[in-house]
Formats: structure tokens, C-alpha cells, sequence
């Protein structure tokens, strides 16, 4: 199982205002410049996945950088009361209102699609 978000969905968290923290040992992070491509921070370094190198990431890097959280990250970002709820078979829900939940078989992405509607309803 995946602990972070898609590609697609750290794009729209970015653009619903979902932070950007300083790149961390053991954070996700893709690179925009080559669509898809994963990287995780060791040390100072952020290495991608499909072989397409690592950075040193700096202000300039960081343009081409877009955060992949985790559900914990984001349940952070979420008021009081939010909770991931596991269904088994059923994947995971973001309790968005009292028994009202979005789904997913993610638990990252159930909590993004929490913090987007969220968002957009503010």
C-alpha cells in the first residue's frame, strides 16, 4: 500500500493551498520536470525513483518540486475531529462529516480528497 498521495493529487493540494514544508529526511516528493517521478529525501539529498538523478534541493529545485504527503501530514493540516477510518476490503474513509466519508483504498488519498473539498468550501 501506498503511504502518499498521487502526482495529480499533490498538484491539487499544492494549488487548494496545502503547505510545502522544507524537504525532510524521509519525506516524498515529486518532480514536475519529468511527470511522475518520485523522489525520497535521504540526508540532503533528494534521489528519484526511475533513475533520473538526485538534487540537492535548493530554491531553484524547489519550482520544479511538489510535496507528496502522508495521511499523517495531512491530517495535521485538517481542523480538529478529522479522522481516517480503515474499512478492510473497503479501503480507507475521511470522516468529512458525522458518518459522512470519502473513500479510498489509500488512506493519504481518502485525507487529501477531505482537504481539497474542504478547501473549496471555505
Amino acid at each position: 500500500m501506498q503511504n502518499h498521495v498521487t502526482f495529480e493529487t499533490s498538484l491539487r493540494l499544492k494549488e487548494a493551498g496545502f503547505p510545502q514544508p522544507e524537504p525532510e529526511a524521509g519525506q516524498f516528493w515529486y518532480n514536475t520536470m519529468f511527470k511522475q517521478d518520485i523522489g525520497v529525501v535521504v540526508g540532503d539529498a533528494l534521489y528519484f525513483v526511475n533513475g533520473t538523478g538526485f538534487t540537492i534541493p535548493s530554491e531553484h529545485s524547489k519550482n520544479y518540486m511538489v510535496f507528496a504527503p502522508t495521511s499523517a501530514d495531512i491530517l495535521r493540516e485538517l481542523p480538529v475531529g478529522f479522522c481516517i477510518v480503515n474499512f478492510g476490503k473497503f479501503g480507507f474513509g475521511a470522516e468529512f462529516e458525522k458518518h459522512e466519508y470519502i473513500r479510498d483504498q489509500n488512506p493519504a488519498e481518502a485525507a487529501a480528497q477531505a482537504f481539497i473539498k474542504l478547501k473549496a468550501e471555505q
